[in-house]
């Protein structure tokens, strides 16, 4: 009898052992799925490094003129942008699964939470901002990563070239030195722009045409090839640094001037912002009085607030997930695109950023196009374009002062105007006309009703096309 008790307690200590052995296993397998620097650091390397930084500073010297750009997409002024360009790469170095994804403002995110606050209220923009990542974590604690499958690659093209356009005429008045209130839409953009006609600026008008014309002649610079290495690789990065290269000319030309013919940017904040939880019963919108922004003591309550937000942080979660998930899959050959993760890491940044003053966030096609160019290694990369942004804000503040809106104005059209991708409306109609259909009505809805409905109708048509295709594949 002493030898079965024995034996039976040997074996009940055997499996104890295989069980916790298990439940060990399972913890560092979920630790590295949902922290993925602990499977690519280990194996980092010095090469990996001297490529990472490399990367960075490129990215880097990209974010800091078009954050300020797009921050002023979303109605604010030129430290907000900043305020949301280093916090997001950094935890991104953490949470990512794709080494080539640059996190931080971007045009359409800047254009979405426009629509949703509107001028100078950075109280709201900052909430949304936070609500949207609590969307993302809410919708990554339960694993709705398969969200984004209904978002067809249609209705994506559709609404990223609506957005375009929209982004494009909320800067023509900026790009021509107007007067005037602004719109709130692509429609209202046009309008305010022809009514307000007579204020156009020669100084502004000129300083707008030229900058444009030479971001895109400097983008086509990297395509030239040169016998000479050295030369290839001057091209190359003259090409990258084409937004910096405009932005510290054209303010140079400004403070020699003193008087420069066209607007500026004006006084930027230095420094940081104090860390400090986002306001969560709104103010009320700020009051223009003799040309001056008074901000109102009067506060919305707490569920008030939510009829001022609206569906707002809900469609920014979604686009910006969207947006991840495609820069992923457009970058990330050979690695494994995970949309529940992308939404962790997301989440993760807009929620922290919420306390930093951060305004939304989502990956940038366009810095990560830089980014991969530039031969990133790994997500290690971030670490350095945070401090490039950080140097900004802690040394450069005074100098933005003298940034031309005119020049920020053509940052800006340079580099959505590449987002209207018209070239695949032609192979989507003999594919598949219902897919067309689908991308046009999109297009149409997204700059005439607005992003939300836009993205919305989307997936409604792009759903019931799915839907046709299944009952009547003869349609095709």
């Amino acid at each position: 009898m002493n030898l079965k008790a024995v034996a039976m307690s040997s074996e009940k200590k055997s499996q104890d052992s295989r069980e916790r052995l298990s439940t060990s296993t399972r913890i560092m397998k979920t630790l590295k799925k949902r922290l993925p620097i602990t499977s690519w650091l280990p194996a980092y390397t010095r090469k990996d490094g001297v490529s990472d930084i490399i990367a960075g500073v490129t990215v880097g010297l990209t974010v800091v003129p078009q954050s300020m750009a797009y921050a002023a997409i979303a109605g604010l002024t030129p430290e907000y942008g900043l305020y949301s360009s280093y916090l997001g790469v950094l935890i991104y170095v953490l949470l990512g699964t794709c080494r080539q994804a640059t996190i931080g403002p971007t045009a359409v995110m800047g254009l979405l939470t426009y629509q949703t606050c509107g001028q100078d209220y950075p109280a709201c923009v900052i909430l949304t901002g936070f609500y949207a990542g609590m969307f993302e974590l809410i919708m990554a604690a339960l694993q709705l990563g398969w969200v984004v499958s209904f978002i067809s690659e249609p209705v994506t093209v559709g609404f990223t070239s609506g957005a375009a356009m929209t982004i494009m005429s909320s800067q023509i008045k900026s790009f021509l030195g107007e007067s005037g209130a602004k719109g709130d839409g692509f429609l209202t953009y046009w309008k305010a722009i022809f009514s307000d006609i007579s204020t156009v600026k020669a100084g502004d008008t000129t300083l707008g045409v030229l900058c444009l014309v030479i971001l895109l002649l400097l983008r086509k610079l990297k395509d030239l090839n040169p016998k000479s290495k050295p030369l290839k690789t001057a091209f190359w990065l003259i090409s990258l640094s084409r937004n910096v290269i405009i932005i510290l000319v054209t303010s140079l030309i400004a403070y020699l001037w003193q008087e420069p013919p066209f607007k500026l940017t004006g006084k930027v904040r230095g420094g940081f912002p104090t860390i400090s939880p986002p306001q969560f019963e709104l103010p009320y919108r700020p009051t223009m009085i003799n040309e001056t922004l008074i901000d109102s003591e009067e506060h919305y309550s707490f569920w008030d607030t939510w009829s001022v937000l609206k569906t707002g942080p809900l469609v920014i979660a979604l686009i910006s997930i969207l947006q991840n998930v495609a820069i992923s899959k457009a970058f990330g050959a050979g690695q494994t695109v995970d949309a529940t993760q992308e939404m962790l890491a997301l989440g993760t940044a807009s929620v922290t950023g919420g306390f930093f003053s951060a305004i939304p966030i989502s990956a940038s096609f366009s810095r990560s196009a830089v980014n991969d160019a530039s031969g990133v290694r790994s997500p290690l990369g971030g670490v350095y374009t945070g401090i490039i942004v950080i140097l900004a804000l802690s040394f450069l503040t005074p100098s933005f002062y003298w940034i031309p809106k005119a020049s920020l104005s053509a940052v800006i059209i340079a580099a959505v105007i590449f987002m209207i991708d018209y070239e695949a409306v032609i192979p989507m109609w003999k594919i598949s006309k219902i897919d067309c259909i689908a991308c046009l009505i999109t297009f149409l809805a997204s700059m005439l009703l607005g992003m939300e409905y836009g993205i919305l109708i989307g997936v409604v048509v792009s759903v019931g096309a799915l839907l046709l295709k299944s009952l009547r594949p003869e349609v095709i």
